[in-house]
């Protein structure tokens, strides 16, 4: 049994609309937290010599001293990285005493970042985005020159274009309201993860379009929203179970693993769940609505 998802795809695309100008709505609202790789800083990365206190107990103790958007991650067994303002030799001072009152300590490193250098990691992050986004332009335009006669590459290219903003945007937009609520900031690993969404959001959509192109090429006659939903169910139990086992182990990571991970992880699960459902839910049908408004202009 093929399931029509071409009928239902008014649906598809009226819960994507709602859910991305939730997203938008937030990140105007919100805006990223940046972390102080992106607007200065100083980090401290201090070693415990015996054993380290608890992440609340030292976060409780810093409130005293009301540093500004300070977060304190986990690393190695006994280390602990403390991220905030750009902190002046007094108050670095006052930090270091209270982190002593937990137990014996030895500072490994001290690092400031000045406004010049986070501007420049902000605009060198953008570029690789751009770079990464019009490289894949480039090689889906490439790849699916011959998808169908009557679908131009460009159209092809829209699309993905399409779904790789809706893949980012959504979670952009959690983190937008995580970062407001719960003072989760944007970093660079994080920058890192969204880049993953990209390929994998891509590598999703290319498995769909590649099995149209097949049976296009099987069955000439066949009406494009057959083709469409056809495809689609072909390749549905493979982007469901390889998504599931890219799930399972993302989902312990940030339930088990410490802070350092955690929204690392969150970043990839919601990337892999909304690029999975735009694969299949809008990737081909925006491209069967596409051709058709661009056929009805035509004629």
């Amino acid at each position: 049994m093929v399931i029509p998802f071409s009928k239902y795809r008014r649906i598809f695309y009226s819960i994507s609309f709602l859910a991305t100008l939730a997203s938008i709505f937030s990140l105007f609202l919100f805006k990223l937290n940046f972390s102080i790789e992106f607007t200065g800083g100083t980090i401290l990365e201090i070693e415990y010599l015996e054993r380290r206190p608890e992440i609340r107990d030292l976060e409780r103790s810093l409130f005293e001293l009301e540093l500004k958007e300070f977060m304190i991650q986990p690393a190695g067994e006994n280390e602990i990285i403390l991220r905030t303002k750009e902190l002046n030799p007094d108050l670095k001072e006052k930090t270091i005493e209270k982190l002593k009152e937990f137990g014996k300590l030895r500072e490994v490193q001290s690092e400031t970042i000045g406004p010049i250098i986070s501007k420049e990691l902000k605009e060198k992050a953008f570029l690789i985005t751009i770079l990464s986004i019009c490289a894949i332009i480039i090689y889906i335009s490439i790849a699916f020159k011959n998808l169908s006669p009557t679908i131009p590459a460009w159209q092809c290219a829209l699309v993905v274009i399409f779904c790789l903003l809706h893949d980012l945007i959504l979670p952009l937009g959690v983190f937008s309201f995580l970062g407001r609520n719960q003072n989760v900031q944007f970093s660079i690993p994080l920058v890192i993860a969204f880049l993953t969404i990209i390929g994998y959001s891509i590598n999703n959509v290319v498995v769909v379009f590649d099995r149209v192109r097949e049976i296009v090429q099987k069955f000439p006659k066949k009406s494009l929203y057959q083709v469409a939903d056809e495809a689609i169910n072909q390749t549905l139990t493979r982007q469901i179970n390889t998504s599931l086992t890219t799930l399972f182990p993302l989902i312990t990571i940030f339930f088990l693993v410490g802070e350092s991970l955690k929204y690392f992880s969150l970043v990839l699960i919601l990337g892999i769940s909304f690029g999975t459902y735009s694969s299949i839910f809008l990737a081909t049908p925006l491209l069967v609505t596409l051709r058709e408004r661009f056929k009805n202009k035509k004629s």
